[in-house]
């Protein structure tokens, strides 16, 4: 199969269209209706029917393993971990069986050793995916490594990542964006916002258990931690685009402008709460009353405060 890389005036060319098509069309004549791709056909389709019919009874068998003694303790983990790869690892073992087979009697399986391969990059990036503790996080890492694996596996990742990188246009002079800098970008946007996710709530943890700080103190310091690892992993993500970020300097001082007009209550209220958590004449506990209402602040952040 041809791995020429694509750009977008290539795919525009019918002829390009019809000559493609005449080739899988001799490729399924040749191939696809032979006894030797139904077979293998069928050994694919059956081994995963068979695999995820099983994954139930893999479940069981591992939920009584670690039922045993000391290992109890580790089921819990154990299920999470094992449960979601149960259904491909379990398919990826009978067609690697197939696959055995089939070398063994000298027969094709081009189709049953790329499912296998599938399948078994399924489960591991699957099991891989399930350290990571925020569902909607570790599916988006699972299909994003999963679609790497498989265009890797089938041959057309070089094809790809030179078509995505035809789609752009120029920005400037000197920099030039295209969809596979966006699309990497925004991985490692990704990846840099839940490190810094995770660092914010270490941050915050250990912020709260410091003695020698005043409420008010500790909020201010992990605020201020937050909005500094996010502004970091966006200029991270902003660097691996090849844009220059001192070319940002004017655009920023133009959105400073916009935002010191449009939004003089919203940053009144900002810099009141600094002021106030660094006075530390608020705090959480504390009574405030207004004429014949009083109430306790429950709440004090930079730009808010929670009164009940």
């Amino acid at each position: 199969m041809s791995t020429t890389p694509l750009d977008p005036n290539t795919l525009a060319d019918p002829d390009w269209w019809l000559t493609h098509l005449e080739i899988a069309w001799q490729w399924a004549r040749a191939e696809a209706f032979s006894a030797g791709f139904a077979l293998q056909l069928a050994l694919v389709l059956g081994g995963v029917f068979i695999g995820f019919a099983l994954k139930h009874q893999f479940n069981v068998l591992i939920a009584h393993i670690f039922s045993w003694g000391t290992l109890k303790k580790f089921q819990t983990r154990a299920i999470r971990f094992l449960a979601p790869v149960a259904g491909p690892a379990t398919s990826w073992l009978l067609l690697s069986l197939a696959l055995f087979g089939l070398q063994q009697a000298g027969a094709d399986s081009y189709l049953v050793r790329i499912a296998a391969n599938l399948l078994g990059a399924w489960a591991a990036i699957r099991l891989l995916s399930a350290f990571i503790a925020e569902p909607f996080w570790a599916r988006t890492a699972a299909a994003i490594a999963w679609t790497i694996a498989a265009l890797n596996i089938l041959g057309w990742l070089d094809s790809s990542i030179a078509f995505m990188d035809a789609l752009g246009f120029s920005l400037g002079d000197e920099n030039r964006v295209s969809l596979l800098i966006i699309i990497r970008a925004a991985v490692v946007l990704a990846i840099f916002y839940w490190v810094a996710s995770g660092l914010s709530r270490i941050l915050s943890t250990r912020v709260q258990r410091l003695p020698s700080l005043n409420p008010s103190a500790r909020i201010l310091l992990t605020k201020a931690g937050q909005i500094v690892l996010m502004a970091s992993a966006g200029l991270m993500a902003l660097s691996t685009m090849n844009i220059d970020l001192s070319a940002l300097a004017i655009f920023g001082g133009a959105i400073g402008i916009g935002i010191g007009f449009g939004l003089q209550k919203i940053f009144s209220n900002l810099v009141s709460g600094v002021l106030l958590l660094l006075d530390r004449s608020v705090k959480p506990g504390d009574v405030i009353t207004v004429d014949e209402t009083y109430g306790k602040v429950t709440t004090l952040g930079m730009r808010f405060a929670s009164v009940v």
